[in-house]
């Protein structure tokens, strides 16, 4: 059965050939004399992938002419490449054979082929490999018919992305939020993958300021902006930047293939939190005085620079009104204002202005007479401010009291330092106790003693009234006596 089998089958080719000429096209083309188009197409590949897959239907494609690459069969032909090839010559690279069934003639790829370009510009890819081939029939070798390939190179995704130059950039510390800032842009030699590439910030560890949280980016564009408010102050002064971390992932096709850089950001100082009132002993929040305030005497002379002493008064003596900016290496012009006074009305009877040597502070001066009885009670507001921006300043009460009073000249009138005792004039708890006790005792004592001494007096008055009417002669005599 097998052996009719193979024999009708040699008779059906046998009849087909007979009745097509070799080299002829399988397909419908244009009417002679022009001459058809083969289109074909075979993948790019590395040395590595043909040796792996020598037989892979990715690396060879069909030629569809009549007639059979082996010698053997009926209709045997040849095929050739010519020299009038573009600009890849098709013998470095490819092979005219037949597939694994013999019944196929293929153009395969023999030889590594690298479709893409030294950039990721399509100009210098090679996409399409364009020759004239020739096919012989070998029963008659003058009917050589001739065919324009184009064979088409498939691309794969053999490349990563590649970042263009990323270039640390500098912003300033107040940029808002929102803000587009830079932009980072990386690109794939593989076709139609340049504008697949999709990006994303990472958190990298071991990474000095890490900026993911303060920072976003674009997926589609690579646009970078500010997230968050930043600030100068809490990078450290040899680290004054971000650090991002970003990565650029191809889409494929195939295996996606991602690129990585490093974008820093520094970050310029500004005026962002403006001057504050400073001095020793202050409370304060965050490592700034809080509600600084200072006391001074209610007798001064006019236009002289008024002493003050700090409250609490842990020093003992006068000190300057000290000020400084909370942002560091602040170029801001710093301008000193008298907001108001209590009781009002004032404001224009004091001044202040500020000095900058040997260091910042502030004096202010009296500069018109104040009745005794509201210099006696008088508050001064203090206002520092930076490049006359109100959102940007410090602010100081000076209350004027009575000289003599403990906050001025030396007065304490805060608690004591570690280490110390309290004021002598004052007491413990187990002082007072014990002088309490004391104080008791000695008043029962004493109430004990005049108690005594009454009723010792009233006993002796009354025996001596007892005599005197028992003894009327005597006690006249004794009266005489003492009258005499």
């Amino acid at each position: 059965m097998i052996t009719v089998l193979k024999t009708f089958t040699f008779i059906v080719l046998v009849a087909v050939v007979a009745t097509q000429n070799p080299c002829d096209p399988m397909d419908d083309g244009p009417i002679p004399p022009v001459a058809p188009t083969l289109y074909l197409s075979i993948t790019e590949a590395t040395q590595e992938d043909l040796m792996q897959h020598p037989h892979s239907e990715e690396y060879q494609d069909e030629i569809r002419l009549h007639g059979s690459l082996n010698a053997a069969s009926p209709g045997a032909i040849t095929l050739e490449s010519t020299n009038d090839y573009s600009s890849v010559n098709p013998s470095d690279y490819f092979v005219f054979d037949t597939d694994l069934s013999g019944q196929k003639n293929i153009i395969r790829l023999a030889q590594p082929f690298n479709r893409d370009g030294a950039t990721a510009q399509i100009t210098d890819d090679t996409n399409i490999v364009s020759f004239t081939l020739r096919c012989t029939p070998q029963s008659n070798t003058t009917a050589a018919r001739f065919y324009q390939v184009s064979l088409l190179i498939r691309d794969v995704n053999d490349n990563p992305p590649v970042f263009l130059q990323t270039p640390h950039i500098r912003i300033n510390e107040l940029t808002p939020t929102g803000q587009l800032i830079a932009t980072v842009q990386a690109e794939d030699k593989d076709l139609n993958l340049d504008g697949g590439i999709s990006y994303r910030l990472v958190k990298h560890p071991g990474v000095i300021n890490d900026g993911i949280e303060f920072f976003s980016i674009s997926k589609d564009t690579g646009e970078i902006f500010v997230n968050a408010r930043l600030d100068y102050e809490s990078l450290g002064a040899e680290t004054n930047y971000y650090t991002l971390v970003i990565t650029a992932t191809d889409s494929g096709p195939g295996i996606l293939r991602t690129a990585q850089t490093t974008l820093k950001i520094y970050v310029r100082d500004d005026e962002e939190h403006g001057p504050v009132f400073e001095y020793e002993g202050c409370i304060r929040f965050d490592g700034y005085c809080v509600r600084p305030s200072y006391t001074a005497s209610s007798v001064q002379k006019l236009n002289q620079p008024i002493n003050v002493y700090p409250v609490p008064n842990t020093q003992g003596k006068p000190v300057d009104i000290m000020f400084r900016s909370r942002d560091s290496n602040s170029r801001a012009t710093i301008q000193t204002f008298i907001v108001s006074t209590l009781p009002g009305g004032y404001k224009d009877h004091f001044e202040a202005r500020t000095v900058y040597y040997p260091h910042n502070k502030v004096e202010i001066r009296q500069t018109k007479e104040i009745p005794m009885q509201d210099m006696a009670e008088m508050e001064v507001l203090l206002k520092v401010e930076a490049d006359g921006r109100g959102d940007m300043a410090g602010y100081a009460m000076v209350t004027f009291v009575d000289p003599d009073s403990s906050a001025i000249a030396g007065g304490n009138t805060g608690s004591p330092k570690e280490g110390e005792s309290e004021p002598d004039d004052k007491y413990s708890e187990l002082t007072l106790t014990l002088i309490i006790i004391i104080a008791v005792t000695l008043t029962l004592v004493l109430c004990l003693a005049i108690v005594v001494i009454c009723l010792v007096r009233r006993q002796r008055r009354e025996i001596s009234d007892k005599e005197r009417l028992y003894s009327p002669k005597e006690a006249y005599v004794n009266d005489g006596a003492t009258a005499l």
